[in-house]
């Protein structure tokens, strides 16, 4: 029989031993389920609890690019931006080949306002596949950001091409520039470059020709939809040449420019809408915007505008306590029609613009076209910048 010293001696030594038999019966989570339990939060719109559950998933050792956009994505609608931005570059990092990964890191660094890296990504996507509308509507965003009109307007041009109808950017645009006129569904290359929403049945595919009609994005019904969804980003399949098609695809396809309504094409593998577009090329749409300002400007020496440099002229020297001033000037013409409509040109962008006449024993009459006055020669400069990237010549007088 034990003594009560012996006892005691026992329970002693089997103190350090409870904690230990206690974690054993505790049990282990593995971050499948960690990721599940998120996904249950973030079905329920319960974001705090989502991250909680996904970052304990990445404390054990869970590397899932998808498992950083959830989070990114809940960050961003919690409010927490940087964080956002920095786990949609960990999910890029594990993923870089991924146009839809890309483009919402993208999305993210716009909504921060750091735009050359929005714009590298942008960039980066439609390089590889030039069937996202989003893509082309966010780089014209940027442009329009970087007071880039030109290439505001031709951005926002090939997203319409591919069912973008948002209005907000062209409505902005068209408030400070005017439209160059460039048609950028126009493509006169022969290759076939295709985007395709493959499906089972008739009906299905006269539901998602119906959505597309409707408004809804080739590139967002592809991504719900299309057989081949998890290969496929919006449903882009490439350059391919006629030999890779079926010939009743290839019939069908070469029967429609570049940019026509996507036709529905049923063969052995099952109904497939598709469209043709074109490449994405942007030396091309830049010598379209380079010839378009020469002509401009051809247009206007032509009526008699002003010569290229920039000339800042003190012809009214002012004395030494009175306030100066500089006037941009943006024409100079002969016939006042001319002059009425850069008048009415700079009003729609927003200059304070008139005109008026001028009339010498030498050279007659000349109707003046006025940009704006200003109290330094620096914001004069970045006006008569800004109005040449239109397609004005200007100069800058001093005045008082």
């Amino acid at each position: 029989m034990k003594t009560l010293f012996q006892i005691i001696t026992i329970i002693i030594c089997l103190i350090p031993l409870c904690p230990a038999l206690s974690l054993a019966d505790e049990p282990v989570i593995s971050p499948d389920s960690h990721i599940q339990e998120g996904d249950r939060y973030f079905r329920n719109n319960q974001y705090f609890m989502a991250v909680n559950e996904y970052e304990q998933a990445l404390q054990k050792n869970a590397n899932d690019p998808d498992l950083f956009r959830k989070l990114s994505f809940l960050h961003y609608h919690l409010g927490f931006l940087d964080k956002a931005v920095s786990d949609m570059e960990k999910a890029v990092s594990l993923s870089p080949h991924s146009e839809l990964l890309r483009l919402e890191l993208g999305i993210a660094y716009l909504a921060k306002n750091t735009l050359d890296n929005a714009k590298e990504q942008f960039m980066a996507v439609i390089a590889r596949n030039p069937g996202l509308a989003n893509a082309y509507y966010y780089l014209g965003e940027i442009f329009y950001r970087k007071k880039d009109y030109g290439m505001a307007w031709m951005f926002v041009k090939r997203s319409q091409c591919l069912g973008h109808r948002g209005r907000e950017l062209l409505m902005k645009l068209s408030a400070v520039s005017e439209d160059p006129n460039k048609d950028l569904c126009v493509y006169i290359g022969e290759d076939l470059y295709i985007r395709q929403i493959l499906v089972d049945t008739k009906s299905r595919a006269e539901e998602v020709a119906k959505r597309i009609e409707a408004g809804e994005l080739f590139e967002d019904v592809a991504t719900a939809e299309d057989m081949n969804r998890n290969l496929n980003v919006g449903g882009y399949l490439g350059k391919l040449a006629p030999s890779e098609l079926h010939p009743d695809i290839v019939q069908a396809l070469t029967e429609n420019k570049a940019f026509s309504p996507p036709v529905t094409v049923e063969t052995e593998s099952g109904f497939h809408i598709v469209q043709r577009i074109a490449p994405f090329d942007i030396s091309y749409w830049k010598t379209m915007l380079s010839d378009s300002a020469r002509q401009n400007k051809k247009q206007t020496q032509e009526k008699g505008g002003f010569s290229d440099a920039l000339v800042v002229a003190n012809l009214n020297p002012a004395p030494s306590n009175s306030k100066e001033f500089y006037i941009v000037y943006a024409g100079s013409y002969r016939q006042e029609q001319y002059a009425i409509e850069d008048v009415d040109k700079l009003l729609r962008l927003g200059y304070p613009s008139y005109r008026y006449e001028e009339t010498t024993e030498s050279k007659g009459t000349f109707y003046i076209v006025v940009a704006g006055k200003y109290e330094s020669l620096e914001r004069a400069k970045e006006s008569g910048e800004d109005i040449a990237r239109q397609g004005f010549n200007y100069f800058i007088r001093k005045t008082n």
